[in-house]
């Protein structure tokens, strides 16, 4: 193998090594529950939503409601117990990962 080839083959893996995957997935937005709370004599919502990627269904709570449908898609990352969904005016919306549960049937990643 000749120094040019031996450079393009360690350039190439060098570039493959350092290529990242995406971190954002399409899911499901699987359900929306409202959870009524009293925060002394105020009554306050909070949003309880499940996605779904099909390996995975992620429970995520917001304080103010997603701009989404049920059982529609949605654009979303995981990132430790963190997750950010792109609702449909594309806004960006992070909070903690409540549950996460494996789909029943999904074979393990």
């Amino acid at each position: 193998m000749n120094r040019r080839t031996l450079l393009v083959c360690l350039g190439a893996t060098s570039v493959a090594l350092l290529a990242k995957e995406d971190p954002w997935k399409m899911g499901t937005l699987v359900a929306v529950e409202i959870k009524d709370l009293m925060a002394g004599k105020k009554l306050e919502h909070r949003y309880v939503c499940t996605v779904s990627d099909g390996a995975f269904n992620y429970v995520v709570e917001f304080e103010k409601p997603l701009k989404l449908t049920v059982n529609d898609p949605v654009k979303f990352e995981i990132k430790k117990n963190n997750a950010t969904l792109v609702d449909a005016d594309g806004k960006k919306r992070s909070t903690q990962i409540e549950k996460r549960e494996r789909v029943v049937g999904a074979p393990p990643r």
